[in-house]
Protein backbone atom coordinates (compact mmCIF):
# COMPACT_ATOMS: atom_id res chain seq x y z
CA UNK A 1 0.00 0.00 0.00
CA UNK A 2 1.57 3.62 -1.15
CA UNK A 3 1.72 5.98 2.11
CA UNK A 4 -0.11 8.66 0.36
CA UNK A 5 -3.10 6.41 -0.04
CA UNK A 6 -3.41 6.18 4.22
CA UNK A 7 -3.24 10.21 4.27
CA UNK A 8 -6.39 9.89 1.85
CA UNK A 9 -8.24 8.99 4.28
CA UNK A 10 -10.67 11.29 7.10
CA UNK A 11 -9.34 11.76 10.47
CA UNK A 12 -10.70 8.31 12.05
CA UNK A 13 -10.95 6.89 8.37
CA UNK A 14 -10.17 3.12 7.69
CA UNK A 15 -8.66 1.48 5.17
CA UNK A 16 -9.93 -1.92 4.26
CA UNK A 17 -8.11 -4.80 2.46
CA UNK A 18 -10.37 -7.05 1.22
CA UNK A 19 -9.26 -9.97 -1.05
CA UNK A 20 -7.51 -13.19 -1.03
CA UNK A 21 -3.64 -12.29 -0.80
CA UNK A 22 -1.16 -14.89 -1.31
CA UNK A 23 -0.08 -16.34 1.77
CA UNK A 24 3.25 -14.77 3.00
CA UNK A 25 1.82 -11.58 1.28
CA UNK A 26 3.29 -8.28 2.63
CA UNK A 27 2.01 -4.40 3.03
CA UNK A 28 4.23 -1.55 4.87
CA UNK A 29 3.12 1.68 6.07
CA UNK A 30 4.02 5.01 7.21
CA UNK A 31 3.01 4.17 11.24
CA UNK A 32 2.90 8.36 11.87
CA UNK A 33 -0.15 8.61 9.10
CA UNK A 34 -2.32 6.72 11.35
CA UNK A 35 -2.24 8.78 14.33
CA UNK A 36 -5.45 11.02 13.53
CA UNK A 37 -7.26 7.74 14.23
CA UNK A 38 -6.73 6.29 10.78
CA UNK A 39 -6.81 2.41 10.84
CA UNK A 40 -6.26 -0.40 8.36
CA UNK A 41 -8.54 -3.36 8.69
CA UNK A 42 -9.00 -6.77 6.92
CA UNK A 43 -12.15 -7.64 5.82
CA UNK A 44 -13.43 -11.45 4.92
CA UNK A 45 -17.01 -11.37 3.54
CA UNK A 46 -17.76 -8.24 4.21
CA UNK A 47 -17.42 -9.23 7.61
CA UNK A 48 -20.76 -10.81 8.05
CA UNK A 49 -21.90 -12.51 10.85
CA UNK A 50 -22.81 -15.85 8.73
CA UNK A 51 -25.75 -17.19 11.32
CA UNK A 52 -28.18 -14.16 10.89
CA UNK A 53 -26.65 -12.77 7.42
CA UNK A 54 -26.99 -16.13 5.71
CA UNK A 55 -30.68 -16.22 6.70
CA UNK A 56 -31.36 -12.95 5.49
CA UNK A 57 -29.99 -13.43 2.39
CA UNK A 58 -32.17 -16.29 2.23
CA UNK A 59 -35.07 -14.24 3.09
CA UNK A 60 -34.51 -11.90 0.37
CA UNK A 61 -34.33 -14.45 -2.60
CA UNK A 62 -37.24 -15.83 -1.25
CA UNK A 63 -39.03 -12.36 -1.78
CA UNK A 64 -37.55 -11.68 -4.80
CA UNK A 65 -35.32 -8.91 -3.82
CA UNK A 66 -32.28 -10.84 -4.48
CA UNK A 67 -32.57 -11.88 -8.25
CA UNK A 68 -29.25 -14.46 -7.65
CA UNK A 69 -30.32 -15.97 -11.27
CA UNK A 70 -28.84 -12.56 -12.92
CA UNK A 71 -26.07 -11.98 -10.38
CA UNK A 72 -24.29 -15.66 -11.11
CA UNK A 73 -23.95 -17.25 -14.38
CA UNK A 74 -22.75 -20.81 -14.42
CA UNK A 75 -20.11 -22.08 -17.29
CA UNK A 76 -18.56 -25.42 -17.88
CA UNK A 77 -14.87 -24.78 -17.29
CA UNK A 78 -13.98 -25.08 -21.66
CA UNK A 79 -16.36 -21.47 -21.81
CA UNK A 80 -13.91 -20.08 -19.22
CA UNK A 81 -12.82 -17.39 -21.69
CA UNK A 82 -16.99 -16.06 -22.09
CA UNK A 83 -16.92 -16.36 -18.13
CA UNK A 84 -14.25 -13.66 -18.00
CA UNK A 85 -15.52 -11.89 -20.58
CA UNK A 86 -18.85 -11.87 -19.22
CA UNK A 87 -17.58 -10.88 -15.75
CA UNK A 88 -15.50 -8.07 -17.28
CA UNK A 89 -18.34 -6.73 -19.06
CA UNK A 90 -21.35 -6.69 -16.45
CA UNK A 91 -23.10 -9.30 -17.56
CA UNK A 92 -22.56 -11.64 -14.95
CA UNK A 93 -21.23 -10.40 -11.47
CA UNK A 94 -20.04 -14.05 -10.33
CA UNK A 95 -19.56 -16.69 -12.83
CA UNK A 96 -19.15 -20.32 -11.38
CA UNK A 97 -17.31 -22.43 -13.93
CA UNK A 98 -19.09 -26.13 -13.28
CA UNK A 99 -16.44 -29.34 -13.22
Amino acid sequence: MRDERLGALAVGGCCAVVGAPRTGSRGSFDVPRLLPGRTIRGVTLGDSEPETFVSFLVDAYRRGALPLERIQGRYRFEEINQAAADAASGKTVKPVLVF
